[in-house]
């Protein structure tokens, strides 16, 4: 089988969460059978079954999860009403990871239970270094539980991870040298604000609310003249960093560094990219002084990010798991819940011959492959 690009694009940054919500929690029906979202964990859309007898499921909230957040590159090139395309789509990719999961646990390195949790802090410890809203928020905003998110995103990509580097480990003193290079560049956090925003395309619209807030008006009565209606609050959810090199960035941080918290800022020009500037009247909500992390607060993060350098390093391995998987399906057992998916399992337990095989083009990458 060749995986799709979709899929390795879609599971290949464990650090970035980007969810685009579709709404989509109705019904996927169609011939031969129904799904609902029922809700119970044990309840399998499909099942698929490993030489070693390790059995491994697709469960509804898995499914609906993913269909949830599911945003097409292009339209279905199918005959099909949307949301069956769209539902056979997400569930080939659901299957797909199984496989992988599946071959990690016959070779015996699966991720274990510390090991998923261990990389759930790690995209945890990153995310919340860049975004205001807790990682959880976003995950419960997006649909997602703590373990939905590890069943969907974690334990594939760190399945594929263990079966690239199996036998390979990281030392203890690589990890301290990684930390030494790096410490200043990608770990520490710079001094920050957490910023609310009014867009207004002139400046004397920007000194008028300015000067309504110092009468005693408040932000928040003043946040619905914006011009970014994605943002209606005002809230900007990304930290804003104080002492960025670029000199582009100064002429928002200097009004901001002035500010006090609470206050609001004197108007800032923005330039914008067609030579029509903008300007924002800013409200300071929350300070950070600049922090460094101690060794022992990134160094399972940073044992990941060794292990995927090594990984990316290794050509031969990647193609060696593609070989090893497409032997691997035709030994599988995949069975699924309505008839009318089961020609994706048909699929998947009898691939195509590698087009490296018959001398076309390199099978596209593995989901959650090294980039």
């Amino acid at each position: 089988m060749q995986m799709t690009r979709r899929s390795a694009a879609r599971l290949s940054s464990l650090a970035v969460l980007s969810f685009a919500l579709a709404g989509c929690n109705h019904t996927e029906s169609g011939p031969g059978g129904t799904f609902s979202p029922s809700g119970q964990s044990g309840t399998a859309v499909a099942t698929l079954t490993t030489p070693k007898n390790a059995t491994l499921t697709v469960t509804e909230p898995q499914f609906y999860a993913q269909l949830q957040n599911y945003v097409p590159n292009t339209p279905p090139q199918t005959f099909a009403p949307v949301g069956q395309a769209a539902g056979r789509l997400v569930l080939q990719q659901l299957m797909q990871n199984l496989i992988v999961e599946g071959l990690a646990q016959d070779q015996g390195v699966a991720p274990t239970d510390a090991e998923v949790n261990a990389q759930f802090n790690n995209i945890k410890l990153i995310q919340n270094a860049r975004n205001i809203k807790p990682f959880e928020q976003a995950l419960s905003e997006a649909g997602l539980s703590q373990q939905l998110f590890e069943d969907l995103q974690i334990k594939p990509q760190l399945s594929q991870l263990k079966l690239l580097t199996k036998g390979v480990t990281i030392t203890d003193a690589e990890i301290q040298s990684y930390y030494n290079v790096n410490k200043d560049k990608q770990f520490t956090k710079p001094a920050r604000v957490h910023i609310k925003r009014i867009v207004v395309a002139t400046l004397p619209e920007a000194q008028a609310i300015t000067k309504e807030i110092a009468g005693g008006k408040t932000f928040e009565s003043e946040v619905s003249k914006t011009l970014d209606k994605a943002t209606p609050d005002g809230d900007v959810n990304q930290w804003v960093p104080l002492d960025n090199p670029d000199p582009r960035m100064a002429s928002l941080t200097q009004p901001i560094k002035a500010a006090a918290v609470g206050t609001v800022a004197a108007p800032i020009t923005i330039p914008g990219a067609n030579g029509q500037n903008s300007y924002w009247v800013v409200k300071v909500v929350e300070r950070k002084d600049k922090e460094t992390p101690a060794l022992a607060d990134v160094k399972e993060l940073i044992r990941a990010n060794l292990l995927q350098q090594k990984a990316a390093e290794n050509p031969t391995a990647q193609q060696d798991l593609q070989k090893q998987l497409r032997d691997f399906q035709p030994q599988l057992k995949i069975v699924t819940q309505s008839p009318q998916y089961q020609i994706i399992a048909t699929e998947l337990m009898h691939p195509q011959p590698s087009a490296a095989s018959t001398g076309g083009p390199t099978a596209p990458g593995i989901p959650g492959g090294p980039r």
